[in-house]
C-alpha cells in the first residue's frame, strides 16, 4: 500500500519493545482497543473490504465479551478471601 501510493516514512525505525517507546506510534494495548481501531480504519476497509472488516471486528467483539465473562485464577486468589 505504501509503495503503491508512494507514501513517505516519517517515523524512525522501532527498536526493542514498541510499547515502551515514547516517540513511536502507540499500539493498542489489548484486543478491544485493536478491534475498535480496525473498525474505524478507512485503510482497513480499503485493503480488506468493508464486509470483511465488519465481520472480523464483530467476531473480535464477541471474543472480548466471552473473555470478559471469565473469572481468572488471579481474581479467584485475590478475592476468595473476601467471601
Amino acid at each position: 500500500y505504501g509503495i503503491k501510493n508512494q507514501l513517505k516514512l516519517n517515523t524512525e525505525p522501532t527498536t526493542g519493545n514498541s510499547y515502551n517507546q515514547k516517540k513511536s506510534i502507540i499500539l493498542p494495548s489489548g484486543l478491544l482497543q485493536a478491534t475498535e481501531k480496525m473498525a474505524l480504519s478507512p485503510l482497513a476497509k480499503e485493503l480488506f473490504g468493508t464486509d470483511f472488516v465488519l465481520h472480523f471486528t464483530k467476531t473480535r467483539e464477541w471474543e472480548w465479551r466471552q473473555y470478559s465473562k471469565a473469572v481468572t485464577d488471579w481474581e479467584l486468589k485475590r478475592y476468595f478471601e473476601i467471601i
